[in-house]
């Protein structure tokens, strides 16, 4: 579906690749798209950061570190594991680029309800880690601005763009919520520890896409 649906979006790619990215620099036009690579790539490092720290925050307050030895290493499926969208070979550079930027914008999609929910259950537990929930917070708002970030750059490259709405199903709201003490931390560990996953392959991928528009090398 994925697929489908971003391919139909980008078909008309080809027919404005020649066309200049802002012709007339009138007021449509918002920065270079160096700038907002830039822009988009402190976000990414922001997210990258506080992830980290949250995960690091986590495993070491008592609380949640305390004789849980299971931690180390474990980690269950991630809800966007097997989200991902290949495009035949023969495509063009330009095409795989935008299809890049698309899947970075449902992936971050992908984490709003996960991060709405770690804020929400964490916050009405007894003697709450600030620590874990101020990062969380900070999360939510770089994930909002990288999103609004990356769906610049795609109008400016690709006028025509219209943002597909249908991300990756989350379904660990149970086990966050779970009586089981156990269940419950393994599931904000595994969480901590996707996110931390996502945010790095979101970093790697705009670095590719800047290398790609920005200085127009084969980056891929």
């Amino acid at each position: 579906t994925f697929l489908v649906l971003l391919v139909s979006n980008l078909v008309l790619w080809e027919n404005v690749a020649s066309v200049p990215l802002c012709p007339s620099w009138d007021g449509s036009c918002h920065g270079t798209l160096k700038n907002m690579f830039n822009y988009a790539l402190s976000l990414s490092y922001e997210l990258q950061n506080q992830t980290a720290e949250m995960l690091s925050d986590f495993l070491l307050d008592v609380q949640y570190a305390s004789g849980r030895w299971y931690l180390d290493g474990a980690q269950s499926s991630c809800h966007t594991s097997t989200f991902g969208i290949m495009l035949p070979e023969e495509e063009t550079e330009q095409m795989k680029a935008i299809v890049l930027l698309q899947e970075i914008l449902i992936l971050l999609g992908a984490w709003k309800d996960p991060l709405h929910h770690v804020v929400t259950e964490l916050s009405g537990m007894e003697e709450a880690p600030t620590a874990i929930i101020e990062r969380a917070n900070i999360v939510e708002i770089v994930v909002k601005g990288l999103q609004e970030g990356v769906r610049r750059i795609l109008r400016k490259i690709y006028p025509r763009f219209k943002e597909i709405e249908e991300y990756p199903i989350w379904k660990g709201l149970a086990s966050l919520q779970s009586p089981d003490e156990d269940l419950r931390v393994f599931a904000f560990h595994s969480l901590f520890q996707c996110l931390k996953r996502d945010s790095r392959k979101i970093d790697s991928n705009l670095k590719l896409l800047k290398c790609r528009f920005v200085y127009d090398s084969d980056c891929f």
